[in-house]
């Protein structure tokens, strides 16, 4: 197959990120330990509140007060924090400068990944005969887990507004790729947000199965694989079987 070859059945892969490129449920407890020891450190009283709930506590309240920012991870992390610091009797402009504080000791462990094996170098190659995209619900930040150089575009739901399983993120990707869904193919572990909502556009799927899970549902996708070389062969016979 020719280097991005116009004559290519299939022009772009997309990616979700969290646990479909890494472990996304390693990388997200390890940066909330980051941020409750940093907590601990400084702030230990707000740290005990924390891990005695009230922490959960105000992510309701948040979700219930602002439903039309839940696809927005980074809004409500940090407002969780604003709220925290205020109900220790801390100034509006201290309250945000500790919420920033210790959001940024959650946001650098956050971006320090766990990759799946193989993932970077599939992705490598793959470039050499296809355009990348990365689409996510999360507030991963690509340039600090290192996975700019292989993208071309990236769309998050906090840039687009809407969170998948809504299908605007697809919609917008395909318009600035100028391309049909049917020359896409969609990867992700997702069913519903990922496999779902992009079969729902038109575009080819494979559902990435690190875990094994069963499929919620009668019928399972078309094309299923647990690990990263299996994804690559499989990515060349949609593309055999589009001729």
């Amino acid at each position: 197959m020719k280097t991005k070859s116009s004559e290519n059945p299939i022009k772009l892969i997309s990616f979700d990120l969290d646990d479909t490129l890494w472990d996304g449920q390693k990388t997200i407890h390890t940066a909330q330990q980051a941020m409750q020891n940093w907590l601990t450190r400084y702030h230990p009283l707000i740290a005990e509140q924390a891990l005695n709930g009230r922490y959960l506590e105000l992510r309701k309240e948040i979700t219930n007060d602002h439903p039309e920012l839940s696809y927005n991870l980074t809004f409500t992390r940090k407002e969780i924090l604003r709220r925290l610091f205020t109900e220790n009797i801390h100034t509006k402009d201290k309250a945000l400068f500790h919420a920033e504080s210790a959001f940024n000791a959650f946001f650098e462990a956050r971006n320090q990944v766990f990759y799946f094996d193989d993932a970077l170098k599939v992705i490598g190659e793959l470039k050499t005969d296809f355009q990348i995209a990365a689409l996510t619900n999360g507030n991963a930040d690509i340039n600090a887990t290192g996975l700019k150089p292989y993208i071309d575009y990236f769309y998050s739901a906090e840039l687009i507004g809407a969170a998948k399983p809504d299908t605007r993120m697809f919609k917008v990707l395909l318009k600035d790729a100028g391309l049909k869904p049917e020359e896409c193919i969609h990867i992700g572990d997702h069913p519903e947000h990922d496999i779902i909502s992009a079969q729902s556009m038109g575009m080819h799927t494979i559902w990435l199965n690190t875990q094994e899970k069963k499929w919620p549902g009668n019928s399972g996708p078309k094309w299923e694989v647990q690990t990263f070389p299996q994804l690559q062969q499989v990515i060349y016979k949609i593309c055999l079987h589009c001729t």
